[in-house]
């Protein structure tokens, strides 16, 4: 993958990461929770909906190879950020 998708990946994976993570340490009860969680949800599968149509529509590749890449993508970026931020927060403590 070049990397300057991986840089945007890395970036956008981040960012939803923040936003979602300080909205999870807000919550005041399980439903705000669930709440949270299941917008969550519901954004990625109407993402990618849309991404599969799109890919349909404009191309020959099949969109399902091109999700399962960027769904490990995703995983391992995500377990770097999580073992950065851990790391990051014993060193401040």
């Amino acid at each position: 993958m070049d990397p300057k998708y991986v840089k945007m990946m890395e970036a956008l994976v981040t960012d939803l990461l923040n936003k979602y993570m300080v909205a999870l340490m807000e919550t005041k009860d399980e439903y705000e929770y669930c709440t949270v969680v299941t917008a969550a949800l519901v954004f990625k599968e109407l993402a990618l909906v849309e991404f599969k149509k799109g890919i349909l529509r404009d191309s020959d590749d099949d969109p399902d190879d091109i999700c399962t890449a960027m769904d490990k993508k995703a995983k391992d970026l995500a377990q770097g950020i999580r073992k950065r931020s851990s790391s990051t927060q014993q060193t401040l403590n």
